[in-house]
């Protein structure tokens, strides 16, 4: 049992099982790297599951990031007593959650929307997303298509964009458009250039 909390629930399954089989033993930051791991798997679904859990059990009615969960029967790291330790990395844990379903960048390849819910699809954007290599990135979705993205290169950076946006789209730099059905853009981008990317 962890010193110093008196109120924590060991809560065991009727029939003697205990809970602390799989996320039994979790504590608020398991629940937002586990939201994170799915994102990096592409699973939208299990990346929102896991980061509406985190909410639902560990912020209070004012919002404040928890280190125990309010409710039992999910993990043995409850308290539902008056008093519960704030626990901030839950909470940062949680932004980089809903960052990672919006965009994220693996081996160098950047992705927007990798992993929406779909709660979100019917209309979800995000503007000015910082990503590796100096990039501020914008997009939209729309009935779980993408509809513009927009990237913004501060130091004239590699590019490498992984078209999920649709099979041909028009990629547009200094006023000028070209299609392609390339899976994968590179562009050598070019310091204080925006480039706009559309199906």
């Amino acid at each position: 049992t962890p010193v110093g909390f008196s109120q924590i629930n060991w809560i065991e399954f009727r029939g003697g099982g205990q809970l602390a089989t799989g996320p039994g033993h979790w504590i608020a930051f398991s629940f937002t790297w586990a939201s994170l791991i799915y994102s990096r798997l592409g699973d939208g679904e299990a990346a929102y599951l896991h980061f509406d859990l985190w909410r639902r059990l560990f912020v209070n009615a004012y919002r404040g990031a928890l280190e125990l969960s309010l409710y039992s029967g999910i993990t043995t790291w409850t308290n539902t007593g008056p008093t519960n330790p704030m626990q901030q990395d839950g909470a940062m844990g949680a932004i980089n959650a809903i960052q990672e379903m919006l965009l994220n960048t693996v081996r160098g390849r950047l992705t927007v929307f990798p992993a929406v819910p779909s709660v979100w699809q019917e209309a979800v954007s995000f503007e000015k997303m910082r990503a590796p290599g100096a990039f501020l990135v914008s997009a939209a979705m729309k009935d779980g298509q993408i509809t513009n993205v927009e990237i913004h290169s501060e130091k004239g950076a590699a590019l490498k964009l992984v078209n999920n946006i649709a099979e041909e789209i028009v990629v547009t730099r200094n006023g000028k458009e070209q299609r392609t059905t390339e899976k994968l853009l590179e562009i050598q981008t070019h310091a204080g250039e925006t480039i706009t990317i559309r199906p």
